[in-house]
């Protein structure tokens, strides 16, 4: 049986691993590649620089592995999910929130 404080361990260096990748793949990779309001340059820019938006997706894919073990150490260990969950339902909430808000306030543009 692993140690509770392991599995801290391993969730804290998941999520920073997550953020590294996470800022990695959106900084360097879509604001590098896309060109608002024009598609036909931003997939020029994709085929281009094929490998950079294969190392994106190649971040966002480890970014959902990790996303998905934390989320499993969270159920195996309920021990060590129940002192964190305060502290990780704050920060989804306010997400959550100021999406839906977004959501409602600008409202989606839909073109026909």
């Amino acid at each position: 049986m692993i140690p509770t404080k392991n599995w801290a361990r391993l969730a804290g260096l998941l999520y920073l691993l997550v953020i590294a990748l996470g800022l990695f793949a959106e900084v360097f990779v879509r604001e590098a590649l896309t060109v608002s309001n024009d598609a036909v340059a931003t997939l020029n820019n994709i085929r281009t620089s094929e490998m950079r938006f294969r190392l994106g997706f190649a971040a966002d894919l480890v970014n959902l592995i990790c996303g998905l073990i934390n989320s499993f150490t969270g159920f195996l260990m309920p021990e060590f999910r129940n002192p964190l969950f305060p502290v990780i339902l704050l920060p989804s909430f306010i997400g959550e929130l100021s999406v839906a808000l977004w959501l409602l306030i600008k409202g989606v543009k839909a073109t026909n």
